[in-house]
């Protein structure tokens, strides 16, 4: 028993403060309390919360699992049905959320030392008929590599990219950015970075010569 223990190692350990939960007791025993899901706390929150990440609004559920069939739903009114490339170690969930929404699943095995999909089997299961590549990071490893990114967002869209546009990416990486991609409005184009909200304004400052266009999702209206 004791060589096992002594493995053990949990993704996380309990972080709920004292006030978090004087905070539950003190809104339960309130008269907002028959409205548990979309009290105004949740408003609060939203708000807090897009404030801290530096972005206009943010969209809270209740669930990783409700993001998912949410986020399938955006993707299924903004570019229809086809399939979901999607990985085999994941939650039952997940795959749920594919077929809740009528796209196709079609299943990528793991890459065993890292834990996320084989990057060269994705791009072999890429056809005109994907829509999405759905990512899990599955015990809390980075589902994600530079190169399936990179050569994702060249395979799935060949006409906005071209060498200046990568210089501009690579850039935006060397300069903290975790991750971006590019917009399409009419003839024009944005770049969309995720950038930590404490570095937001070195990254500016890197990026200068790009101009910062404030913006905003409405997918609130199908929550």
């Amino acid at each position: 028993m004791n060589s096992v223990n002594k493995f053990f190692n949990p993704l996380m350990k309990n972080n709920i403060l004292t006030e978090d939960i004087n905070s539950v007791i003190n809104f339960l025993k309130s008269r907002q309390s028959k409205i548990l899901t979309h009290s105004s706390n949740v408003n609060k929150f939203e708000e807090e919360w897009s404030k801290w990440l530096g972005v206009k609004y943010s969209v809270f559920l209740n669930s990783e699992s409700s993001a998912n069939l949410l986020t399938l739903l955006a993707v299924k009114i903004l570019y229809g049905t086809g399939e979901i490339i999607i990985t085999t170690l994941t939650w039952i969930s997940d795959i749920a959320s594919v077929i809740q929404n009528n796209f196709k699943p079609v299943f990528v095995d793991i890459n065993p030392r890292t834990l996320r999909m084989n990057d060269d089997e994705v791009l072999k299961r890429i056809t005109k008929k994907t829509k999405a590549v759905f990512i899990t990071h599955a015990q809390g490893f980075n589902g994600l590599s530079d190169k399936l990114i990179l050569t994702l967002k060249k395979k799935l869209d060949k006409d906005i990219t071209n060498t200046v546009l990568d210089d501009i990416y690579n850039k935006a990486k060397n300069s903290g950015a975790i991750g971006g991609k590019i917009l399409r409005a009419g003839a024009g184009g944005f770049f969309l970075f995720y950038v930590p909200q404490d570095i937001k304004k070195y990254f500016l400052q890197k990026m200068n010569f790009l101009t910062e266009v404030p913006f905003f999702l409405k997918i609130k209206e199908v929550r």
